[in-house]
């Protein structure tokens, strides 16, 4: 188990990455949870949480993040692509564009 500062944005996020490489995507959802509580405009953390809802196979639970992208950033390649995968999410989801 990894133990980190939790008062340390870097240190929680990290610990996030880490655990989505070794594949453990509960405990990588619990710390990008915090993560995003300590910093809610973290493109990384919002990113690396959608990646772990639908590795979970919970890709309804993404959909907001994808759209915090669409909704927050300024125009971008970021917001594009995100934009995309969210229309593409949706639509295998069954949910009105």
């Amino acid at each position: 188990m990894i133990k980190a500062d939790e008062e340390n944005f870097d240190a929680v996020y990290l610990s996030a990455l880490a655990y989505f490489i070794l594949g453990d995507y509960e405990r990588a959802n619990g710390f990008l949870e915090k993560s995003i509580e300590m910093t809610p405009s973290s493109q990384e953390a919002r990113f690396m949480m959608a990646r772990t809802l639908e590795a979970l196979g919970r890709p309804e639970d993404a959909v907001p993040h994808w759209q915090w992208f669409v909704d927050e950033l300024p125009d971008s390649a970021t917001k594009i692509i995100a934009g995309e995968h969210l229309l593409n999410l949706k639509s295998s989801l069954g949910i009105a564009l």
